[in-house]
């Protein structure tokens, strides 16, 4: 049997701007680059369905895991609450591997059934749901679309370019 509200996030469609993917990646990039380590956090959901990411410390030391505190997972969903937020899930970084949840995540991952997975190298994220049906949980992708790249505005051909000048007199 399926619960309405697994249903219902697997019919809503989520977005990420192209300024948020990208403060990922730097943070992810540089960890990976560092010594392997993966940067982690929550996801955070506002009303129109974009996620913001806050980033919380990881506390293994080992490269290529991550562990979190539910304290602080806990201090963020108290703080976003009062701005119309909510905690989606939670998120980490794959430094060498797909973003596609390992038997490790699937363990102890998915703070309320949700975890975003960036891979560093082919710089894709995706979106997981784990749902527990008896003894066994199943994973499910759920959409996630990546706000499109504004273009720059052309000028026209007869517009010519304003430059700022001073005299000094």
């Amino acid at each position: 049997m399926v619960n309405k509200n697994d249903r219902r996030q697997s019919q809503q469609k989520y977005f990420i701007s192209n300024r948020e993917k990208l403060r990922l990646h730097r943070r992810a990039y540089k960890a990976q680059q560092q010594d392997h380590s993966e940067v982690c956090g929550v996801s955070i959901i506002d009303q129109r369905g974009y996620i913001s990411f806050e980033f919380l410390k990881n506390y293994s030391a080992q490269p290529g895991r991550y562990a979190l505190r539910l304290s602080d997972v806990r201090s963020i969903k108290r703080s976003i609450s009062q701005y119309g937020k909510r905690l989606l899930g939670t998120f980490h970084s794959h430094p060498l591997s797909e973003a596609i949840p390992s038997l490790r995540d699937r363990k102890n991952g998915f703070y309320r059934g949700i975890e975003l997975i960036y891979d560093v190298c082919g710089r894709e994220l995706k979106l997981w749901q784990q749902l527990s049906r008896g003894r066994k949980k199943i994973l499910r992708e759920l959409p996630l679309v990546l706000e499109k790249r504004r273009k720059p505005k052309r000028r026209k051909k007869g517009d010519q370019q304003q430059f700022c000048t001073s005299s000094m007199g």
